[in-house]
């Protein structure tokens, strides 16, 4: 269909004789003499374009133009005004007031149609790109969809292997390969995301989460890649810290894993460290420190563009899309933060940001443990200072004292003030590389020291690495909160907190779970029956329909994409009162691998109550859960 344009004249003659020559280059044309009725004419008809005289009696074209600008279904129809008015006030007002051109009169025939071809083949274009950008989206929902399913389903079922009764050491093997598939699945979303961005459809959960195991899961993958290059890596968190927060775990450890693997990627000598505090109340600073290249004065201001490399051969020799600093810039904003760089070139470089992530209610810990280790001394030996302060701090967060050394010299000098104040070493931790083929002699010279008579010797390992070294207790570095806990546990024979399932106080106890893919039903049913509920089956919506006008539940766990129907078209016949099923407020859960920010208003917009993202971990359904008032 021909281009249709809007001619607001009130000189009859003016209307027709520039109707007749668009007419003539085979435009549609319909004519307006009345300027109070052309906003809701031009609402209705969606021109592609507005020729507009300015001279109109009772409302003139400026006002015409601010209305139409300030209408969201007019606002992006370009106008042109056409007047005899050829001052330059007169000139910018039109542009100010939101004009795309200006014709003064008399005009030439061939500059207006000229003009007015420029401007339909302009909204053509738009109109073709935002059509184009819609099937992206589609796309990027489809092509996201059918990655993330499989590797959810990977990283489930190592979820499960977790649980079942294996070795410590396959246990270890299971988290660093389930961590890998969280790199991957990071890397490909990279290649998602910034498309996302651009259209405006990324959007932030809002789970709570625990900071310190998330931080932790990034250093067992990241630890063995720094330790492959000689480096040292270290995360150092504060002794007091809360690490229970509201946000975006996903989102967030793309972020620090982008940031620390550029890290570990340009340094060849020296250490890698995370460092985290809280900067307010709500708000997290963190930095990711490196020794390496660094980064000239000149290149800082275009790291954070899309596909910005410091040059062609960084690309060739480290590999990278150069979309990672730019994607993690606009999570940052989303998450009301700012992310900055300090570096000189061959100085080494730090990236630090900000993210908004609300403090949440902690976690108990071991009480008793706390309590026992108030007065227990322990000595650490490593080396490298951020790995020693990374320790100290964990040791404090149980109510240690802590003494430190790098060296046999102020090892013997801790020692030498324990001895005088009277008092002991009850726990040594020795780092295995600090003293490497001497670390025996180490131990035979110390152990007839007074101040370690009763001491449990911790050797410290890097992770990935075996020892044959034997000694009281052998711990991991970097060294986990979970890991120390578990040791000193077993040191001062405390028994363990057992966390319990929270008791359901409700009548029902069983969840319809609604999902056409066997490892996806196997993964969802052993999550929901881990917190607590039993579960039904269903494997396509039709089923689920049948199930729920026969049972009630006490909520739906659904899938996004099902074959028959999406879980959106479910939602909406549970909400009507004219389905037959026998609770039409039952709480709906969708789970998706599209993270997009469409998908989410949608299920919202149908009455969906809650959509989770994939992969979802137990802690993060129980809290789903728990605001449910069942």
């Amino acid at each position: 269909m021909p281009p249709l344009i809007v001619i607001i004249d009130d000189v009859p003659r003016n209307i027709q004789l520039v109707g007749q020559m668009l007419k003539n280059q085979g435009y549609r044309v319909l004519a307006l003499t009345d300027s109070k009725k052309a906003v809701k004419t031009i609402e209705k008809n969606q021109p592609s374009l507005v020729l507009l005289d300015i001279m109109m009696p009772e409302i003139d074209g400026y006002e015409v133009c601010s209305a139409l600008k300030s209408n969201p279904k007019t606002v992006e129809i370009p106008v042109i005004f056409l007047t005899a008015k050829a001052e330059s006030y007169d000139v910018v007002k039109g542009f100010e007031i939101g004009g795309v051109d200006y014709i003064t009169k008399p005009f030439n025939n061939q500059e207006l149609l000229m003009r007015v071809k420029t401007q339909v083949t302009l909204q053509n274009a738009i109109k073709a790109a935002k059509k184009a950008n819609a099937a992206k989206s589609d796309f990027l929902a489809n092509i996201s969809h059918d990655i993330r399913s499989p590797m959810n389903g990977i990283m489930n079922v190592m979820d499960l292997l977790l649980k079942s009764e294996i070795t410590s050491v396959q246990k270890n093997y299971i988290k660093i390969a389930r961590q890998a598939g969280t790199s991957l699945l990071c890397l490909i979303n990279d290649l998602l995301d910034l498309s996302k961005i651009e259209a405006q459809q990324l959007s932030l959960d809002h789970i709570q989460f625990d900071l310190r195991e998330l931080l932790e899961s990034i250093s067992d993958m990241y630890a063995i890649e720094a330790y492959k290059k000689g480096l040292e890596y270290a995360c150092i968190i504060p002794d007091n810290f809360q690490p229970m927060v509201l946000g975006d775990p996903n989102r967030l450890r793309q972020i620090i894993i982008n940031l620390v693997n550029n890290a570990i990627k340009f340094t060849h000598q020296g250490e890698v460290s995370i460092h985290v505090r809280q900067q307010a109340d709500d708000t997290i600073h963190f930095a990711i420190q490196d020794t390496g290249k660094g980064i000239p004065a000149n290149r800082l201001n275009q790291l954070f563009k899309p596909y910005d490399q410091l040059d062609s051969s960084t690309s060739r020799k480290y590999g990278g899309t150069g979309l990672g600093l730019s994607i993690s810039k606009q999570l940052v904003n989303l998450m009301n933060g700012e992310i900055h760089v300090q570096s000189e070139e061959n100085k080494g470089a730090t990236f630090s940001f900000t993210a908004m992530l609300p403090r949440q209610d902690a976690k108990t810990g071991n009480p008793a443990l706390k309590k026992n280790l108030e007065s227990v001394n322990a000595l650490v030996i490593h080396r490298h200072e951020k790995s020693r302060q990374a320790l100290v701090n964990l040791l404090k967060t149980f109510n240690c004292q802590c003494y430190e050394a790098n060296d046999s010299t102020s090892t013997l000098a801790a020692l030498r003030d324990l001895n005088i104040k009277l008092t002991h070493c009850r726990l040594l931790f020795i780092d295995k590389e600090t003293y490497d083929e001497d670390i025996f002699l180490i131990h035979d010279k110390l152990k007839d020291n007074p101040a370690c008579h009763s001491a449990t010797w911790i050797l410290l390992k890097k992770i990935g690495t075996e020892s044959n070294l034997t000694f009281d207790e052998l711990l991991s570095q970097p060294v986990h909160y979970e890991s120390l806990l578990s040791c000193l546990e077993k040191t001062f024979q405390v028994q363990p907190v057992e966390e319990a399932i929270p008791a359901r106080n409700c009548a029902l106890n069983k969840v319809l779970v609604i999902d056409d893919e066997v490892i996806n039903q196997m993964i969802a049913e052993n999550t929901i029956q881990e917190i607590g509920y039993h579960t039904d089956i269903a494997s396509n919506c039709t089923e689920a329909l049948a199930k729920l006008e026969q049972n009630d539940y006490l909520f739906v766990f659904s899938d996004l994409y099902m074959p028959d129907m999406s879980a959106i078209e479910l939602t909406k016949i549970i909400r009507s009162p004219e389905s037959d099923v026998k609770n039409h407020q039952i709480k709906i859960v969708v789970v998706s691998a599209s993270d997009l920010k469409t998908d989410k208003e949608s299920c919202m917009n149908a009455g969906v109550d809650v959509y989770m993202t994939k992969p979802y971990k137990t802690n993060q359904l129980t809290h789903v859960i728990d605001r449910f008032e069942f």
